[in-house]
């Protein structure tokens, strides 16, 4: 899900700081030493995916003065745990995940819940720098809507500005629902829906994520490329920590990118070259051949043409920018008739 964890980070930012937070430290009970929040959620496995017996929880905190997750903490877990887990959170998020964006007076922290396996045997979920060529463990299960929200201060009603619902100070659950152009007008308000696989995520969705990763929402809590698709997804939604935190098991190699270090790299490049036009009546078949009428590379000029493009994704390291290159050929029939394989009606 290129983790839609990295970009709903911009609309949680947005939604805390609608208006300064009031400088103070946590109220009398969330304060005293003992367990802050608990987080409970079941880990389900509608692909059948192989997950092994060893598979951890942990929480990986994004830094946002650093817009990019900066350290990941284990949980302890109850014994249950796979089918279903229980947490408790005995404190603050990390210090190295609080920061006190611009805007606000009080530290927050963000971050999302995931199932991992400890390949390397060493304890922990380990993040992985910009440059890194692989993964050292792999994450098994996420939720691409739903998040952690520490908020370490008062909070005012104007915080709910560009969110439903009311955070308290401490521990908070918060929803981000993708846009689905097909459930306009719709709404998710009171329904407390986490479930999400973690694909696009995303996990995975996506979301995201979030590609989703490095693409900052507005601070109305609508996706950029949801709006130009549309559809305008609905506000965050804060929620109970009661709310079960299920993760949903995927297969999906971009749901390890929560792994990354400091986000992944939204830089990219590309690169094309087109050849043609190619005649079919003079030359035969294209190189390759013709392409499916389903592929979306295909653009049919009427019966007797078409241009079709090939494109090429390669990412530098599991966390680095990527470098696309397109190849184009214009095809056309050249007045003979039309051959097997065809692919314009």
């Amino acid at each position: 899900m290129q983790a839609k964890q990295l970009v709903v980070a911009g609309t949680l930012v947005s939604t805390v700081a609608a208006a300064p937070l009031g400088c103070g430290s946590l109220d009398a009970h969330t304060g005293t030493p003992g367990t802050l929040a608990t987080v409970q959620g079941g880990l389900s496995d509608p692909s059948g995916y192989e997950v092994h017996d060893d598979v951890r929880v942990a929480a990986v905190w994004l830094n946002v003065d650093d817009t990019g997750y900066s350290v990941s903490e284990d949980l302890p877990v109850q014994p249950l745990f796979p089918s279903s887990f229980v947490v408790r959170l005995d404190g603050p998020p990390p210090a190295a995940a609080l920061a006190v964006p611009r805007g606000l007076d009080v530290p927050i922290a963000i971050g999302a819940v995931v199932a991992y396996e400890d390949l390397n045997g060493n304890g922990k979920l380990d993040l992985v720098s910009g440059d890194a060529g692989a993964f050292i463990d792999r994450i098994v299960g996420a939720n691409e809507n739903l998040y952690i929200l520490y908020i370490g201060g008062p909070v005012p009603p104007q915080a709910t500005q560009n969110a439903v619902g009311t955070p308290t100070p401490g521990y908070n659950l918060i929803q981000a629902l993708s846009c689905d152009p097909q459930q306009q007008g719709t709404t998710t308000t009171g329904q407390g829906s986490s479930s999400g696989a973690g694909s696009g995520s995303g996990a995975g969705t996506e979301a995201a994520a979030p590609s989703e990763a490095g693409v900052a929402a507005d601070e109305g809590g609508a996706d950029p490329d949801a709006s130009l698709a549309g559809c305008t997804p609905p506000l965050p939604e804060w929620l109970p920590m009661t709310t079960p935190y299920d993760l949903t098991v995927s297969s999906d190699p971009k749901v390890n990118q929560i792994m990354c270090q400091n986000g992944v790299s939204a830089a990219t490049s590309s690169s094309g070259t087109g050849s043609g036009p190619w005649i079919v009546g003079t030359q035969g078949a294209p190189p390759g051949g013709y392409p499916s009428p389903t592929d979306p590379g295909l653009t049919c000029q009427g019966s007797t043409g078409y241009v079709y493009q090939h494109c090429v994704t390669v990412q530098q390291g599991v966390c680095g920018p990527s470098t696309t290159n397109c190849t184009s050929i214009q095809v056309g029939l050249g007045g003979t008739s039309t051959p097997p394989g065809w692919p314009c009606p």
